[in-house]
């Protein structure tokens, strides 16, 4: 019989929240579980049902970043993520950037994003914002799960220093 696979549910936390550490496994005993905080803007993904509490509002999730890192949280302080959702957000470094992406709908304008697409770029040196064509969108191996986007700025004159390739 054919295994079947879970599909991965994710969210954001949309406040902080408390949750702990799984004990870790050390010459045969297993250390206490810590209490963590979970911050505003992290993503989680959801616990396979065997793990989900019996009271239905509640959600029994762990930390996508790093795995762990438990909490069983009110259904009201998580917001569900699309696949296309999760992989944008992971490209954020920081909670805090993905929170705010995500209240300013900025997150459902990058779902629209595909190679060729027209796009404004706001540089950090220049004031007016500069137009731009998406060349590549999807993961860079070694800066992590996320997607990132290559855009040619179109500006006259040419702006930014680099060529296209990732070092």
């Amino acid at each position: 019989m054919a295994q079947q696979r879970l599909q991965l549910v994710a969210y954001m936390l949309l406040d902080h929240v408390d949750g702990q550490t799984e004990g870790k496994r050390r010459f045969f005993r297993r250390s206490r579980p810590e209490i963590v905080s979970f911050l505003q803007g992290e993503l989680v993904i959801r616990e396979p049902p065997q793990k989900q509490p019996f009271l239905s509002n509640w959600i029994a999730v762990q930390a996508y970043s790093s795995r762990g890192r438990y909490a069983v949280v009110p259904k009201g302080v998580l917001a569900p993520l699309t696949n296309t959702q999760l992989h944008l957000l992971c490209a954020l470094p920081y909670d805090s950037d993905r929170y705010a992406a995500y209240q300013n709908k900025h997150l459902n304008e990058a779902e629209q994003y595909i190679t060729h697409s027209k796009v404004i770029v706001t540089l950090p040196n220049f004031p007016e914002h500069t137009p731009g064509i998406i060349w590549y969108a999807g993961p860079v191996e070694t800066l992590g799960n996320g997607t990132m986007f290559g855009v040619e700025l179109l500006a006259d004159p040419p702006r930014g220093n680099c060529d296209g390739t990732f070092h």
